[in-house]
């Protein structure tokens, strides 16, 4: 089974509006005002496996990263392209999103827990869903279609020969 281990991401700072970085600062803004273009930035497999494999480093080395740190790895990665704030905002969104996912009592397939509390070990191909899937929107809530993206988990296992 090719895995990753994944970091859970705090819940309470993903509520109360979303976090929109503007010259180096963060403001909450409301989520109408800013998911409306998420689903026409592009995120591919390897981006989101950037910031599970820097978090499980920093974890490695002894530190206790957080869902600031995946931030602020993004902004390095990022630095000095066009649409870097963009693409930033899109992975935490689609991560927080992953998160929510992970109660759903179907995803004990394609994960287990560890020794540690926060702490998943994961398969590589919920990240390349998490990359994939259409993004939804119901007023402020933003969620992957849980059956939608169950099926590219499973598609993305097949073309990996790991089903």
């Amino acid at each position: 089974m090719n895995a990753i281990a994944m970091q859970a991401h705090s819940p309470a700072l993903m509520s109360g509006g979303r976090i929109q970085p503007l010259s180096g600062c963060f403001f909450f803004a409301e989520a109408d005002s800013v998911n409306l273009d998420l689903n026409a930035t592009r995120v591919s497999p390897e981006e989101i496996l950037y910031v599970v494999k820097e978090m499980a480093r920093l974890r490695a080395e002894g530190e206790q990263p957080d869902w600031y740190s995946a931030v602020f790895l993004l902004f390095e990665r990022y630095k000095g392209e066009t649409g870097e704030h963009e693409k930033t905002f899109c992975i935490m969104e689609r991560m927080g999103c992953l998160t929510k996912l992970c109660a759903d009592e179907r995803m004990r397939g394609w994960s287990m827990d560890t020794v540690k509390e926060d702490c998943r070990l994961t398969n590589g191909a919920v990240f390349s869903a998490t990359a994939l899937c259409p993004l939804r929107q119901e007023g402020e809530r933003l969620y992957f279609d849980s059956d939608e993206f169950l099926n590219l988990v499973l598609r993305e296992s097949e073309a990996e020969g790991r089903a």
